[in-house]
């Protein structure tokens, strides 16, 4: 199926309230103009708190002095031991952090054994790929979660998902290949004459028939499967 025209995408009678979603920066009140975009309407979020950083320095364990030479060429030090990894493990390398912002092509975190992934589906019982932002609508936070559409991120309330505070938002996009995951879809949010754009997981309400970021947007999604193919 060709990629859709997000300009002109028609989903009939939306205008929809969908809790926890906040209304996008910039949206205006007007009515939606049926037919003519895929509408959602969205209630206000919590305030915006300052984003939270990230730290995605690589841990290090604290070395102990150098071996004492035993001949004219110095031995090699051991390379550190680490104890344990207190934020979640890049690419076998330990990240001081809670999340997997900073962990290149592998942003998704298997919470299941605190690794970060680029494929949610080898993460247990969590084979979905979500993605939350920050009030701007900016720095997704990736996560694996269940396939299971009364939870994050297939309920369509992003609502504490970001951080593990009270906020979280639905990225910004202009098309689904703007998207931070592969199985997302981009649709307008709002009504008025200038919607702006979010990235939902396909899975989530009225994502159906959109294409998905997957296959450079040729990709259709199923959302009853919450799949793109």
């Amino acid at each position: 199926m060709a990629a859709v025209a997000w300009g002109a995408v028609a989903v009939a009678g939306c205008g929809l309230g969908l809790g926890g979603l906040g209304e996008m920066p910039g949206d205006d009140a007007g009515e939606p103009d049926v037919g003519t975009r895929a509408d959602v309407t969205v209630p206000g979020d919590d305030g915006g708190a300052t984003e939270a950083g990230f730290d995605a320095t690589a841990e290090t364990a604290s070395g102990g002095d150098a071996p004492a030479e035993t001949s004219a060429v110095d031995s090699p030090a051991p390379p550190p031991v680490e104890a344990g990894c207190n934020g979640v493990m890049c690419n076998g390398a330990c990240l001081g952090a809670s999340d997997c912002a900073g962990c290149g092509g592998a942003n998704l975190l298997c919470t299941a054994d605190k690794t970060c992934t680029s494929d949610c589906t080898a993460c247990a019982g969590n084979p979905i790929q979500c993605f939350a932002c920050d009030v701007n609508r900016l720095n997704p936070i990736g996560t694996c979660q269940p396939d299971n559409p009364a939870a994050y991120c297939l309920d369509t309330n992003y609502a504490g998902a970001y951080t593990g505070g009270t906020l979280g938002y639905h990225c910004a996009c202009t098309l689904s290949t703007d998207c931070p995951a592969e199985t997302q879809v981009c649709i307008a949010v709002g009504g008025g004459p200038n919607p702006v754009f979010g990235c939902f997981t396909c899975g989530e309400q009225f994502t159906g028939t959109f294409s998905c970021k997957a296959g450079n947007g040729n990709d259709t999604c199923n959302q009853q499967k919450a799949t793109c193919n």
